[in-house]
């Protein structure tokens, strides 16, 4: 019975970049062959399969490594002998003659082909640029430590951290260094750098914890208890009530609060005596006594300002007649005398 995995095939290599493509398909290709235990059957079958998963793409690179006239013998390199095996019915298998006489390519293996497409799909790597990639990663800003971390550790596999002299990695003290530089929270990479020459593993979990711990203070800072939402929510609508009793509802004559049905039992002028007046129940500012005491006394001296005023306008009409009627007598003195002396003179 056919293995139900064999449904699932890799996808055909996608050319258009190779350099980035082939590593994924290789992958793909080896999980394939292990899950459906391919790699138990002759080199030739692998290299079939290998053929056949790659695509019509994979195929030409395939002929450009290892030229070939499409023929059994010289496509995959099996011996004479299998070539016969493999030989279709009704045809004669090659002459024991020829075998010795005509050179046979040699038997190729699935891993002499995947080396080949290593190298005429890997371009030789530039470790200086590799590096400088790696010492470039920054923790960006909402970016997680773990994705921080895994994006190191990927380009960590391309610089190629040893020494050229005793071939010891110091891949981890880089990537350490690394994690203390480009942390994003200056806090964090303070605490790192408090003089204890940790390992790599410490400063992983120091900022996991850290991370952590952050995320926890957001998260309790975000949230209110429902009494204080509830508390604020009452006040708002108590103080709009109170707005709106002061724009347009009544207003307590005794104390000047907006007035509602139980405020004439909790008004607090109840048992307040007023200054102005001593009665009890009101506030001084609002006693109407004082206001119609205060309102006679303005009307008292508004009808004596009159009185006043009316005098003195009597006897400044006094004055003018007075005045008026010395000037006509002397007008007529003046007169008279004038008459007299030319009287005399005639």
């Amino acid at each position: 019975m056919a293995n139900v995995l064999e449904g699932r095939l890799p996808q055909q290599l996608d050319c258009s970049n190779l350099a980035k493509e082939w590593p994924k398909w290789k992958q793909q290709f080896h999980i394939y062959m292990i899950a459906n235990n391919k790699n138990a059957e002759p080199e030739q079958n692998k290299i079939a399969t290998f053929l056949w998963l790659i695509g019509e793409r994979g195929v030409q690179i395939y002929n450009t490594l290892f030229p070939n006239n499409g023929d059994v013998e010289s496509m995959f390199g099996v011996p004479a002998a299998a070539a016969a095996v493999a030989a279709p019915a009704g045809q004669a298998p090659a002459a024991p003659g020829a075998e010795d006489n005509d050179p046979q390519p040699p038997a190729r293996s699935l891993v002499e082909v995947i080396t080949a497409f290593d190298g005429y799909c890997l371009p030789r790597k530039n470790v200086a640029m590799e590096a400088f990639k790696f010492n470039m990663i920054v923790q960006k800003e909402k970016q997680s430590f773990a994705d921080f971390e895994t994006a190191l550790r990927t380009q960590l596999g391309y610089c190629e951290f040893e020494c050229l002299t005793c071939h010891s990695s110091y891949a981890d003290r880089m990537l350490r260094d690394r994690i203390i530089i480009g942390v994003q929270d200056k806090k964090l990479q303070l605490k790192l750098l408090d003089g204890k020459d940790e390992p790599l593993a410490r400063i992983v979990e120091t900022c996991k914890i850290f991370e952590a711990a952050a995320e926890n203070k957001q998260l309790l800072d975000r949230r209110t208890p429902q009494t204080e939402i509830n508390k604020v929510a009452e006040q708002a609508s108590q103080g709009e009530n109170e707005v709106a009793a002061v724009k347009g509802g009544p207003m307590c004559f005794n104390c000047g609060q907006p007035y509602n049905g139980r405020h004439r039992r909790y008004c607090p002028a109840n048992n307040v005596n007023c200054d102005s007046c001593g009665r009890r129940g009101h506030f001084m500012k609002f006693c109407r006594a004082s206001k119609s005491s205060s309102n006679n006394r303005s009307s008292g001296s508004t009808e004596q300002g009159n009185s006043h005023r009316a005098a003195g306008n009597q006897r400044s009409n006094i004055h003018r007649a007075a005045a008026a009627s010395s000037s006509q007598d002397q007008r007529a003195v003046n007169t008279t005398v004038q008459s007299v002396n030319w009287a005399d003179a005639e």
